[in-house]
């Protein structure tokens, strides 16, 4: 089953673009989709390219399990992990005992687009808290798994084991997507927005706030973005002035247009969720 959340039919020149459900518009240069995905139990595989698409993909597990595979390299993905395609084949299946649920990034580069700032560095060792699978060419030629654990871009406050709020940059173009191989992670610092107007995926972890204490008013902020904020694990409370707040639970999702929101964590355990974060107006290295 596949539903539309949003889809945009160019780059997004204002936080009211596009199109929220309902079939995916048409594609073209610039062009983005945000869908949701349920996939049966399945030991048969449930996607296949046989030839390079030239679209940047990402697919975000929400709940089940992810099996990738790219050339002879392959990859099992559990919630909270992202596989990265970059316009690559790739086959993938959910697992044989239980539904799969995921969130898919497509956007369609425009050679009109921009290089980006942004290149893949990654870090060595098994992945801590983000894991990313990304697709790639080896100097062989060869399709296979060049990336698998940790970005590099992140921001930590609190604990480094149990922190107050952790924030990763699991991708970003770095401006305008110009090819579906661009972008990576971030230079630092660790920048909230994306760079030039691009976009980016990501991932937040934050501690269950104490029921007792008081809103954090510190927390309020707003970006020049369309956000779809994806959970994952544990619960969120989301507030907007003047409003009552929206609780949110793993496989929800929310649509922010720029809007001035606050989020604090409910609950017994941390809040996990993953952003796309679509950038608007014009781009900065066009």
């Amino acid at each position: 089953m596949v539903s539309a959340i949003l889809s945009l039919p160019s780059p997004a020149a204002s936080v009211d673009d596009g199109e929220v459900g309902g079939r995916p518009l048409a594609q073209g240069p610039g062009s983005s989709t945000v869908e949701a995905l349920v996939i049966p139990p399945t030991s048969e595989g449930f996607v296949m390219r046989g030839e390079s698409s030239g679209m940047f993909e990402a697919l975000i597990v929400v709940r089940g399990e992810l099996h990738v595979g790219v050339g002879e390299d392959d990859a099992t993905l559990g919630p909270g992990s992202v596989f990265v395609s970059r316009g690559l084949p790739y086959a993938a299946r959910s697992s044989p005992e239980r539904e799969t649920w995921l969130v898919s990034y497509h956007v369609e580069p425009d050679p009109a687009g921009s290089a980006g700032v942004a290149s893949m560095r990654g870090t060595s060792g098994r992945a801590k808290r983000v894991r990313r699978v990304v697709a790639g060419i080896d100097i062989d030629g060869r399709h296979r798994i060049v990336e698998d654990g940790d970005p590099a871009t992140q921001f930590i406050a609190g604990d480094q084991t149990s922190p107050d709020a952790a924030l990763a940059d699991v991708w970003e173009f770095g401006g305008r997507l110009a090819r579906a191989d661009q972008g990576g992670d971030a230079p630092e610092p660790f920048e909230l927005e994306p760079r030039a107007a691009g976009a980016k995926l990501l991932d937040v972890e934050m501690k269950a706030a104490d029921p007792d204490v008081p809103l954090n008013e510190a927390g309020w902020h707003a970006t020049s973005t369309i956000d779809v904020d994806i959970i994952i694990s544990g619960a969120v409370n989301m507030y907007l002035p003047d409003e009552p707040p929206v609780h949110l639970e793993p496989g929800d999702n929310l649509l922010q247009r720029g809007t001035n929101h606050l989020w604090q964590a409910v609950g017994t355990e941390p809040l996990r969720m993953t952003t796309v974060m679509i950038g608007v107006g014009p781009d900065l290295h066009g």
